[in-house]
Order: C-alpha cells, then sequence, then structure tokens
C-alpha cells in the first residue's frame, strides 16, 4: 500500500493561499480550488521503457495517481487505486505511451479513471489495451 496523504496537503496548499501565505496566481475562484499545477502526482514515468507495475494498492495522491508519459511496454497489472481525496483525482494518464496494457485492475477516481492523452508534438498513444477492469468515477471511466 502506498498511501499520498494528499487531503491534507491540498487542504493545506488551499488555506495558505485563503490567508495570503502562499499565493496561487492561477487559483481557480469559480471552483475555489488550487491550480492542479502545484499539486504533485503520486507516480510520474517519463520516457521510460519495460515498465511492469503488478499488485499495488495506492491512494490518496493529490493530484493523478498513476502519470506515465512516452513510455513504451508498459504493464498495469492488478492495481487498486483508490484516488478520492481531492478534485482532480484521476486514477492513471497515459500520454503519448506505446505498447500498454492495463489489465485486472480496480479504479476508484474522483475525477476521470483511465486518461490516454497527447500532449507532444509527433507523439501519440498506440497500441492501448485495457481489459478486466472496474473503474468508478466522478466524471470519464475511460477518456481520450
Amino acid at each position: 500500500m502506498i498511501d499520498g496523504q494528499c487531503r491534507e496537503l491540498a487542504l493545506s496548499i488551499d488555506s495558505l493561499h485563503h490567508a495570503g501565505v502562499r499565493i496561487d496566481p492561477n487559483y481557480s475562484y469559480a471552483n475555489m480550488r488550487p491550480n492542479e499545477t502545484v499539486l504533485p502526482k503520486l507516480f510520474r514515468f517519463s520516457q521510460c521503457n519495460q515498465v511492469q507495475i503488478t499488485d499495488l494498492n495506492i491512494k490518496s495522491a493529490a493530484c493523478w495517481g498513476l502519470s506515465f508519459e512516452l513510455c513504451d511496454n508498459l504493464t498495469l497489472d492488478n492495481l487498486k487505486i483508490t484516488n478520492r481525496a481531492f478534485w482532480n483525482n484521476d486514477g492513471m494518464d497515459i500520454t503519448d505511451c506505446k505498447n500498454v496494457k492495463i489489465i485486472n485492475c480496480d479504479v476508484d477516481s474522483a475525477d476521470d479513471g483511465i486518461c490516454l492523452k497527447s500532449y507532444y508534438p509527433g507523439y501519440f498513444n498506440d497500441t492501448i489495451y485495457i481489459a478486466n477492469c472496474t473503474i468508478r468515477s466522478s466524471a470519464s471511466a475511460i477518456k481520450f
């Protein structure tokens, strides 16, 4: 079990902004919450090859639970992700990755469960396989 213990962190960041101690210039007053860029992801993998994560229970990230970008040959198997402690809690984000297998996962997220994204010019997600997953989401279970 890896517990990000984010609720306290996220609420502290929010409180520091309102107290004037640390002002977030991009604070969302419409939603009354800090900008997601000041909240850390629990795991972030960038430009990695042959990543295999299995039999892991994670919870309470301040932002996204698992974030992968520009990775090749990624396997996520038998993960339990409970990420509901704050508003922008995606379960896992896959950005511009190739040969990804997400199987046997249980995702409970306050935002998107599994989010497939593309940011980098000339790159894209390719050969993504998702099977036998249970996803609970307050936004999109699987988002493209």
